[in-house]
């Protein structure tokens, strides 16, 4: 249907039905039976941008479909995962599908809740901006006739929660807490931009108790978080529903052209592509690291022509990495190990066992020069434990570096940067080492300010294991992975100014 002939159709009904009662009640049967003719026929949107903000409701195919695996998923009492490209209408979709059980489904209690509490409620102000604005909206622009009888948005709407006073059903709503939703029993609980939860895990579980059906929607930020674990299915079987800018009829090729031009990497990744692994601003390695380059294919084969370096990292985490050098002086890192809450007795254990699968080759350790100072727990210095176990870690560079993160990370950028006959100088194996390509993707982040701004000079955000392993490789890097011709470290700032004078560090075979 045409945009004008759809307006007229609305219009024609309106009209009809406005003091027609008999009409009214066939009306109300049919909303009650079908979403999708009660958004087409009833329902209003609201698009600021516009010079006429106002809209009628016109859902494209892509969209009915949306609504239709929604209300299945409610009625159905089954969790889904809505992943979605940035406006297609996904927040509009959600809550009016959560209007509609309100409006004509008795029991139907619903939930909701986002990252901040204004981005859920803040009372009568631009409809488009939360997600109670877009209930109130709509539910303003029903027909007298359709909106619950008797009700008094003065008496039945406050913040943070509307009542049908007819049904007795209730839209809740509160900001994202790790007991998100706990108490309470609702037909239906909605995560918007669940990617963005702080303690979402803890919120997600929290949810189970309280409904059989959860509805996280979000764009993705990253592959850390428990949303991504559900839309990449790494929390077993779960309805997913796409929302991608390629299914709306009205963006095209040329459009996205036009949207690249104007975002960032990461931006594209998260507001358009549902890009998990770039739509991180803050991860440190990127766009530095990417794993189409850098991850061996399959698993990496240990030569016996290179020693093998192992960098050890100690502390509430314990970690090593296993690396070799190729003959071409690039670098494979292939093996990890993280231990949380371990003493350094069972690092060595594990290193140690780890290592046998390897028995003849030749090893050279590296390591935090922390791991000199006395170690209370163990009545002893990490190094000296790790000895009994022949581990023998070196930290000749690092020891004299004031800022070794920076000067690591640092190192490790330009690492990734460079290649060596179009071959990268670092390859990971991710199979041998799953955490270590998490942290480089998007787990290993800088910290942010409180407008969001990244702190590249701020310490970077200390969440383990990602970030052990993390200094593993920094610490290989700064120990043994130098210029790719010569095998010394490249003459730079950081290092111009940190290495004592006269020191020759230690950086080859």
């Amino acid at each position: 249907m045409s945009p004008a002939n759809f307006l007229r159709h609305r219009l024609t009904l309106w009209q009809n039905a406005h003091n027609n009662p008999t009409l009214q009640a066939t009306l109300l049967q049919r909303c009650q039976n079908d979403p999708v003719f009660w958004i087409n026929t009833f329902c209003w949107t609201f698009d600021p941008r516009l010079p006429q903000p106002v809209l009628p409701f016109q859902l494209y195919p892509f969209q009915e479909h949306a609504v239709q695996e929604l209300v299945r998923a409610i009625e159905h009492s089954h969790d889904m995962v809505i992943e979605k490209s940035r406006d297609m209408g996904a927040s509009w979709l959600v809550m009016l599908v959560l209007q509609w059980f309100w409006l004509f489904h008795p029991g139907s209690n619903v939930h909701v809740g986002s990252r901040r509490a204004h981005e859920v409620d803040r009372g009568y102000t631009d409809p488009s901006a939360t997600l109670f604005g877009k209930f109130r909206f709509n539910l303003a622009h029903l027909p007298y006739w359709m909106r619950p009888k008797g009700f008094q948005s003065n008496v039945h709407s406050r913040k943070l929660a509307i009542e049908n006073p007819v049904l007795g059903n209730w839209l809740t709503g509160e900001s994202a807490t790790g007991a998100f939703s706990r108490g309470g029993r609702y037909r239906c609980i909605v995560f918007d931009e669940f990617a963005f939860f702080p303690d979402a895990d803890l919120a997600w579980t929290a949810a189970s108790q309280a409904t059989q059906c959860r509805i996280a929607v979000s764009t993705p930020y990253g592959e850390h978080n428990q949303y991504a674990k559900l839309a990449l299915g790494k929390c077993g079987d779960i309805t997913k529903l796409r929302l991608h800018w390629r299914a709306h009829p009205l963006k095209t090729e040329a459009w996205y052209t036009a949207q690249q031009a104007r975002m960032t990497r990461d931006e594209v990744a998260r507001e358009l592509d549902i890009c998990y692994q770039f739509s991180v601003p803050e991860a440190v390695f990127q766009p530095e690291f990417q794993p189409a380059v850098h991850c061996l294919k399959q698993r990496y084969t240990v030569t016996a022509q290179q020693p093998i370096v192992r960098s050890v990292d100690y502390g509430r985490v314990n970690a090593c990495l296993w690396a070799q050098q190729q003959d071409d002086k690039t670098w494979v890192v292939f093996q990890e190990l993280v231990l949380s809450n371990s003493s350094t007795h069972a690092q060595g254990q594990r290193i140690q066992e780890l290592s046998n699968a390897w028995p003849n080759a030749r090893y050279i350790d590296v390591g935090d020069p922390a791991g000199e100072a006395l170690d209370h727990r163990s009545n002893g210095t990490d190094t000296e434990i790790l000895a009994r176990y022949g581990i023998f870690p070196k930290c000749t560079v690092s020891r004299h570096l004031r800022n070794r993160r920076h000067a690591g990370i640092e190192l490790l950028k330009l690492r990734f940067h460079e290649r060596k006959a179009e071959k990268p100088m670092i390859q990971i194996d991710p199979m041998g080492c799953p955490i270590l390509v998490q942290a480089l993707q998007s787990a290993y982040r800088y910290r942010t300010d409180a407008t969001g701004a990244i702190l590249h000079d701020a310490p970077v955000i200390e969440e383990h294991p990602f970030e052990d392993v993390v200094d593993c490789l920094r610490y290989l890097a700064l120990e043994m992975i130098g210029d790719s011709t010569d095998n010394t470290v490249r003459a730079l700032p950081w290092q111009q100014s940190t290495v004592s004078e006269g020191f020759t560090p230690y950086l080859g075979f």
